[in-house]
């Protein structure tokens, strides 16, 4: 056959001239003659050889498809030509291998060769060409050459490479004979496609088979260890390869140096590095990977200067590991060192190296740098080099530039990956823009992409940043199986939007669904507790953090942990934590202390902790503003100007207060007074507007906000004008009604925008969201216009109730019945709700479930139980109204326990409770002092998702504050996100109930800032507060608000007052009080008496007293229970305790106040023994006992000598109605034992009291002594009554008429001597007497 050269002797020519062109490196002759040689045959071979020698396969494959006649040497010399090895990019986007193209038999008139078909199955495996490969197959088989064992291999490899294991197994088991070299192509197609089980059992098999691996077969099996992180068998590998002196071949040495890079074993891994005899690229390329991947970033630098010390120059993987180590140790020397030397090698165009170039770059800052090397890449750059500037941009904070490169990507149709993507929702976090973001989403949903882990938790991240948690939300439950990045992300963002609830169920999910928590999930979740003032779960989880998950605590977990100790103002504690901290503490742990200094107004620690920041950041201009207006708000002008001048003179500036807000896809900026924007005087009128509308419903700007107003500009206006108000009123004019407004602020909101967005947001009805660089602000109040419409409903309904009438022609409709019975209910009138559930019998409505609950409600408030168990039975078991109106009506009427039994049978028969529920059962815990069963509800609330519900927040304030918890109240009162007046007011009468009142006022003050305008019952909770403190000023400073904050004050107002000074024995000015009442026009109601008879008790008026009582006769209150109570309580006081008991003996319905002041009386006259027997009475009327009662019989037991039967009440008190002992309990039992000569036993007592005694009890015991004569025992008990009233002489006086009594003259001396050391005079005796 005649050479295929000498057929083309005329084109040879121009090939000869191609080859020349190769070696002399000139692309433009190569196109020049190309295109001068195109009629001719022969160059297109050739031309193939170029575009293979130039790495341009593409072309070189576009040529080879249209050369007419194909010749041996375009396909073998391409093979040869030193690119087999290399893989080439976008063969079949270029369309030159089909899905149904036949492979050509014919290469010059002959068959092809064997080496010529092997070449061709790896030319297909290297470009994924299955179907391709298929057909060749097909020819292998039709030539008859499947049977041969390179052939065979060659398809092996081929089908692995392409991802078809099946075929390569097929090819495998056709085979038969079979050696060490196919084995390990078929171990090689395992591994390559992810069968790595498969992989070790045929690695077995091999053995089984008598087949000895060779060091291939080991590398390989190495690799797949490296992969999986199988160490253990890496370890048994290892010991093969010894035993097989295997350990000295390179590739071997290379594997296993990579194995134990990939499982951490870095000292492993420098061991076998050390003892590899001879070490390639590869060997110190996988070294200096191992310290990469340990983060010992500079000593991959240093092994890098090894290995070419050695004589071995770097390859392009070397380059991008070594330039991504400069990047990460800020290196810029060596970075541009090495930049330098792959530029002359030739490879900084190459997309490996100039993609780690261009991440080198970004890490240090240097983005020009980046951008010009990535320009240089021109078309080489892949979607990696663009996701590395990408990725660039949004490191330096330049998310818009991310965006613009991003659209560029896809306009040039590059392929977005998930990294692609990951970063792109990155930059939409940075600079949140939600239609972006949307959009984005939208093409990620067409790549099918959604799946991947890391581009969800970006997503999620994307939309919290964006402000839509619903839409993070709805990313995260179509999760399948989360990983602990995308918890964290969802976490957060529940944190930063003031759900600490929310976080720290979804903490607990977490851990439940087997993810282990990391240090960034533990930053979430005690950031969630700072914000929402959780100062013991705080503790908790930090302790949790660093105890159960061995997680060292960071600088941002400790800034968090001084950020929560100091919101609670424990300012001494948080010093005390950043001093115990054995880290280095950083301005960032400081700066929340120095916060915390502020809002709780302690200059003194606050210079402390500023001096302590400016030692570490001398340029942070927060501390300098912040010292300045804290000596502002002190009168200290001097030193806050003098903070101003140090910052001119050291030329800092605080970053101006910047907003911007999305309208239409675009992106609007607003600074403080901005005129910039074209719409700007409509903005300006809308503002003013609605500054006028919130004024009219209680909003006032807080100018003392403003301690440094600028000239040109007051202090409202300044305020007025901040960039976020601006932003808002530009979104109402520009969004659609309806649409939420979304402001995004550089830096924190101040209080009176706060307060503002509140009123903004109830004014119009907008839904306002609010992020700042701390976290998110909602705002979404009902509209005004509908609050309004809807209490004009109910004023309308309520004028016309006490109209209805019970005849049967009117009673025609359902919802009439229900309305009277209502009304029934309300006045508690027993006979006329009967007659008219005995109408609904006759008219066979009463079985209707409807009405069945409305009679269960009337009965309970008339007090009859039974009658309302009865209907309650009735109803279905199912029905969840029974178990509401039943527990919700015995709250009411204080029926606590029967709620709470009502409650328990309810879970008991499987039914959850609703948010109709909870809030009467957290009622009946508070006034049941059920402190457990409170919260465990509160864990119910929690597991239900019920925490945001405001009903229930205010019942848990109340119910913690009746326990006596007012810390937990606060802290459930500061977890409302949006509080309003019923939270508020139960929070003021928490604090008011324990004595915090000053607390209940800066609360009220505060949450009268953030918007929440107090109403009357505030001021009267306040009023109340300050008179049971005794505090007079006070309560005439906050009459002086009521009028001031446009209220008008009402009876309880008045009543509150008198009750405080009554509390504080200020008998006579209640007296004057009430005078002063009656003359403003107030009719006084029966709290109002029963509030002030106790003052007639006081002082002991009878004839005061008399008066009161013909006064409430004559208002109709006298038969008012408690009105009667108090009668009786007072004639017992005043001495006339017969009357009291008529009165007792007139009373049809008793309470328990009534039973106790009547069995006081008696005590305290002397007749214990009808004391005793009214107690006895009161145990058969099945009144319920309470701490009171039994303080009275144990006082009549006491004075009457009855020591056995008090000692039985005293037990029975604990076993039989669970009463925990008081002081007063105590009292009694020491005075009952004392009086009766059992001084020791009643000193036993005293030391076996859970609870530190009161100078009552230790009185009580001196007294016995002094009447027995028992001076030891008197000594103990003034010692320690001199520890509890230091300046109370009585103690003293007694202790020396006793000493005189035994005829210690010294010991009497000596105490005369000290009492007029110390000033001590005895109070002298005054008795007075009532004239008639």
């Amino acid at each position: 056959m005649a050479s295929p050269l000498k057929l083309y002797s005329s084109s040879w020519p121009s090939c000869s001239l191609l080859h020349g062109c190769v070696t002399a490196d000139l692309q433009r002759n190569i196109n020049q003659i190309i295109s001068a040689s195109i009629p001719h045959k022969g160059c297109s071979s050739s031309k193939g050889i170029v575009g293979g020698a130039w790495g341009n396969l593409k072309n070189a494959c576009i040529l080879f498809e249209k050369t007419p006649k194909r010749i041996v040497v375009s396909t073998a010399q391409s093979h040869l030509s030193g690119r087999k090895d290399e893989p080439e990019e976008d063969v079949r986007e270029a369309g030159f291998f089909t899905r149904n193209e036949t492979p050509h038999v014919g290469f010059g008139g002959g068959f092809p060769q064997r080496q010529h078909m092997i070449s061709t199955l790896s030319f297909c495996g290297r470009e994924g060409c299955v179907e391709l490969g298929k057909r060749w197959h097909c020819f292998v088989v039709k030539m008859g050459l499947g049977g041969d064992d390179f052939v065979c291999t060659s398809l092996i490899d081929m089908y692995a490479k392409c991802g078809d294991v099946d075929s390569a197994v097929r090819v495998y088991d056709g085979m038969t004979r079979l050696d060490v070299a196919i084995c390990n192509c078929l171990i090689s197609a395992y591994a390559r496609n992810g069968f790595f089980v498969q992989a070790f059992q045929f690695f077995i098999q091999i053995w089984n088979m008598g087949i000895m691996p060779n060091h291939y077969t080991y590398s390989t099996m190495l690799t797949v260890c490296g992969t999986i992180s199988a160490v253990q068998e890496g370890k048994q590998l290892h010991a093969h390869v010894v035993k097989m002196q295997y350990l000295s071949e390179t590739a071997v040495g290379n594997a296993l140096l990579t194995l134990y890079n990939k499982c951490g074993m870095a000292k492993e891994a420098e061991i076998v590095f050390e003892s590899l005899g001879q070490r390639n690229v590869i060997s110190w390329t996988a070294s200096i990977n191992g310290f990469y991947q340990q983060g010992d970033f500079n000593k991959a630098l240093k092994q890098c200067s090894l290995m070419r010390e050695s004589g071995i120059e770097p390859n392009e993987f070397t380059f991008s590991i070594v330039l991504a180590c400069c990047g990460c140790v800020k290196d810029v020397v060596d970075g541009r060192m090495f930049h330098t030397q792959v530029i002359k090698k030739g490879m900084a165009s190459g997309v490996f190296v100039g993609t780690a170039i261009i991440d080198m770059y970004s890490r240090l800052g240097e983005m020009d740098e980046a951008e010009k090397q990535f320009k240089q890449m021109g078309r080489m750059a892949s979607n990696a080099s663009w996701n590395a500037l990408m990725a660039g941009y949004v490191l330096n904070e330049k998310s818009e530039n991310a965006m613009e490169a991003f659209c560029r990507m896809v306009k040039e149709e590059v392929a977005c990956n998930e990294f692609t993507y990951s970063t792109i929702f990155k930059a939409c976090s940075s600079f949140p823009s939600l239609a972006t973001t949307e959009q984005i989403h939208s093409r990620l949903i067409k790549s099918n992409l959604e799946s991947n882990l890391h581009v969800t938790s970006s997503l999620i991240e994307a939309y919290t940043q964006s402000g839509s948690l619903e839409n993070a939300e709805q990313v995260f439950t179509q999760i399948s199986d989360a990983d602990v990045v995308s918890w964290n992300s969802i976490i957060k963002a529940y944190s930063q939007n003031g759900d600490p609830w929310k976080v720290i169920s979804l903490f607990r999910k977490m851990i439940e669904e087997g993810n282990k928590p990391t240090s960034s999930t533990f930053l979430a979740v005690l950031s969630s507790c700072s914000h929402s003032g959780l100062v013991e779960e705080g503790q908790e989880f930090f302790k949790s953090m660093v105890q159960d998950y061995n997680i060292p605590p960071e600088e941002t977990h400790c800034s968090c942990m001084v950020d929560i100790l100091g919101r609670a103002g424990q300012l001494e504690n948080s010093l005390d934590f950043i001093k115990k901290l054995t880290m280095k503490r950083t301005a960032s742990i400081w700066r929340p202390l120095l916060a915390a200094c502020r809002y709780n107004s302690n200059l003194q620690m606050a210079e402390y902790v500023a001096e302590r920041i400016l030692d570490l950041e001398p340029t942070d201009a927060t501390v300098y503003v912040t010292l300045s207006n804290m000596y502002a708000e002190v009168g200290r002008w001097a030193d806050a100007e003098n903070q101003r001048r140090l910052m001119e003179h050291k030329e800092i500036s605080k970053e101006p207060g910047c907003s911007w807000i999305e309208v239409n896809n675009k992106i609007y900026k607003f600074f403080s007074h901005d005129k910039t924007h074209p719409e700007m005087p409509q903005v300006y009128e809308k503002l003013k507007q609605l500054v006028r509308q919130i004024q009219d419903i209680g909003y006032s700007p807080p100018t003392k906000l403003v301690l440094h107003p600028e000239s040109g500009h007051p202090k409202k206006q300044r305020i007025l004008y901040h960039s976020e108000k601006l932003a808002v009123c530009f979104g109402l004019l520009s969004l659609p009604p309806g649409k939420p407004i979304r402001v995004w602020k550089n830096v924190r909101v101040c209080l009176d925008c706060h307060s503002t967005m509140k009123y903004i947001s109830r004014i119009t009805g907008s839904y306002i969201v609010l992020k700042d660089n701390y976290r998110f602000h909602h705002f979404k109040q009902a509209p005004l216009a509908a609050a309004m419409q809807s209490l004009t409903k109910r004023a309308t309904f309520y004028r016309i109730l006490p109209n209805f009438s019970i005849r049967r022609s009117f009673l025609s409709s359902s919802d009439t019945y229900a309305k009277v019975i209502e009304m029934y209910a309300q006045d508690r009138a027993l006979y006329r709700g009967r007659a008219v559930h005995a109408q609904l019998i006759i008219n066979g409505l009463a079985r209707l479930t409807y009405f069945t609950t409305k009679l269960m409600s009337f009965y309970t408030e008339c007090g009859q139980l039974p009658n309302a168990r009865k209907l309650f039975d009735r109803i279905p078991k199912t029905n969840i109204r029974r178990w509401i109106v039943l527990t919700g009506a015995c709250a009411r009427r204080g029926f606590y326990e029967e709620a709470l039994s009502t409650f328990s049978e309810m879970q008991k028969e499987g039914l959850r409770p609703n948010q109709f529920v909870l809030p009467s059962i957290l009622k009946a815990c508070g006034h049941l002092s059920d402190r457990r069963t409170g919260e465990n509800i509160h864990t119910v609330i929690l597991k239900s998702s019920f925490e945001s519900d405001a009903y229930i927040n205010s019942a848990l304030i109340y119910m913690y504050s009746k326990c006596g918890l007012v810390k937990k109240a606060r802290r459930a009162f500061d977890w409302i996100i949006d509080k309003d007046l019923v939270v508020m007011n139960a929070m003021v009468a928490g604090y008011a109930q324990h004595g915090f009142v000053q607390e209940a006022l800066d609360l009220v003050q505060k949450t009268q800032q953030a918007g929440v305008k107090p109403n009357v019952v505030t001021w009267n909770t306040l009023i109340a507060g300050f008179s049971q403190v005794g505090d007079k000023s006070m309560v005439s400073e906050v009459f002086r608000m009521i009028t001031a904050n446009g209220v008008e004050p009402d009876v309880v107002s008045w009543t509150s007052v008198i009750s405080g000074l009554v509390q504080n024995f200020h008998s006579y000015e209640a007296f004057d009080v009430f005078k002063e009442m009656l003359d403003q026009g107030f009719p006084p109601s029966s709290v109002t008496i029963s509030s002030l008879l106790p003052a007639c008790a006081n002082v002991a008026n009878l004839r005061r007293g008399k008066e009161i009582h013909g006064y409430a006769m004559v208002i109709g209150v006298e038969k008012d229970v408690y009105v009667r109570s108090a009668l009786v309580d007072m004639y017992a006081k005043c001495g006339y305790i017969f009357e009291a008991k008529v009165l007792f003996d007139m009373m049809l319905e008793r309470n328990r106040v009534t039973w106790n002041s009547l069995i006081f009386g008696y005590a305290n006259h002397g007749h214990c023994n009808e004391a005793i027997e009214l107690f006895n009475q009161m145990e058969e009327s099945e009144t319920k006992l309470d701490h009171l009662t039994f303080t009275a019989v144990l006082n009549a037991c006491s004075h009457a000598g009855m020591v056995e039967l008090g000692k039985s009440l005293f037990q029975k008190m604990q076993e039989k109605y669970r009463i925990e002992p008081r002081l007063e309990h105590y009292a009694c039992m020491v005075d009952l034992l004392s009086r009766a000569g059992k001084l020791t036993e009643a000193h036993d007592l005293i030391k076996a009291m859970p609870i530190e005694p009161d100078k009552f009890v230790w009185g009580a015991l001196l007294g016995a002594c002094r009447n027995h004569g028992n001076i030891e025992l008197a000594e103990v008990a003034a010692e320690h009554l001199f520890e509890l009233e230091p300046e109370s002489p009585g103690s003293s006086l007694l202790m020396s008429n006793l000493y005189s009594e035994a005829g210690r003259w010294g010991n009497a001396a000596r105490m005369k001597k000290m009492m007029k050391q110390r000033n001590f005079s005895k109070f002298p005796g005054c008795s007075w007497i009532e004239s008639v």
